[in-house]
């Protein structure tokens, strides 16, 4: 179904929040927020490996890296007792076996080429502003601006944070969002007050870079390619996850709003319009 049918749905269960029917309305909301994107992850995951023969082999070896198969072989050694003779194989399979080739859900073998591993840390350094600058460009900023440069600086502030609190707290996404969000907002505020410009343009690219690194943890494009509960429940979590990333970003950026409006006159809308 369309995003713009979509829309019009949510419009609807929103007017039945606001007339306090919040049972029905809630409950609505719910269903026709995580319906689509179990319905776009399964169609697209489904799309991808039927027509990529390397993301079919990536998922087999997957699979197969993620088991470990234990085979043997058994025969009747009994001297006190005449028995029958007897004998057999065995086999059992153990799927919690850990494997370090495979690298957040995806499997990378060794042998592969360079450009086919993970990159290493370092390269952060270089990729984040690239990405910033790609992304300010996009958002229609001029190449020779002041501004660009201050929302490639935002941006970087941004993530290195919320990448430190991911390796403090990985498995607190709101609270992740919400420092990222506070730095962002700290960050547009000065440069609204002391640079003259707009804080809400300088923090576009920052609070879009909130976005993708914490729904990004929940798996990658076949994520979901498994038993009908195990799609439910991804989808579930996912859309949990969307939730959690929108408060922290509503927190951390609310914050930063307060802070700024209790130490000066100037003040700043279109935080909110995130």
């Amino acid at each position: 179904m369309c995003g713009s049918l979509r829309m019009v749905y949510a419009f609807i269960y929103t007017l039945f929040l606001v007339s306090r029917n919040v049972s029905r309305g809630f409950r609505l909301l719910l269903i026709h927020l995580f319906t689509p994107q179990g319905f776009g992850l399964t169609f697209g995951s489904e799309l991808y490996l039927a027509i990529s023969k390397y993301g079919r082999q990536n998922l087999g070896a997957t699979a197969a890296a993620e088991s470990e198969f234990l085979h043997g072989h058994f025969v009747t050694n009994n001297a006190s007792a005449a028995i029958q003779s007897l004998g057999g194989t065995f086999m059992f399979l153990d799927t919690t076996s850990s494997n370090t080739n495979i690298i957040k859900g995806c499997y990378r073998n060794p042998d592969w080429p360079w450009w086919r591993q993970p990159f290493p840390w370092w390269t952060l350094f270089f990729l984040v502003p690239i990405y910033a600058f790609c992304s300010s460009l996009a958002n229609l900023q001029r190449l020779g601006s002041i501004q660009l440069y201050v929302m490639v600086l935002f941006s970087c502030a941004s993530y290195a944070t919320t990448k430190a609190a991911t390796l403090v707290m990985s498995d607190r996404v709101t609270l992740i969002s919400a420092f990222g969000a506070f730095v962002i907002g700290l960050c547009g505020n000065i440069w609204s007050r002391v640079g003259g410009g707009t804080a809400f343009t300088s923090m576009i690219t920052g609070v879009l870079f909130l976005v993708p690194s914490a729904i990004g943890n929940g798996g990658g494009l076949i994520s979901n390619y498994r038993t009908a509960a195990q799609q439910y429940t991804d989808t579930f979590q996912l859309g949990l996850r969307m939730i959690q990333v929108a408060s922290g970003v509503t927190i951390g950026l609310f914050i930063a709003q307060i802070l700024v409006y209790a130490l000066g006159r100037r003040k700043n809308a279109a935080y909110f319009a995130f």
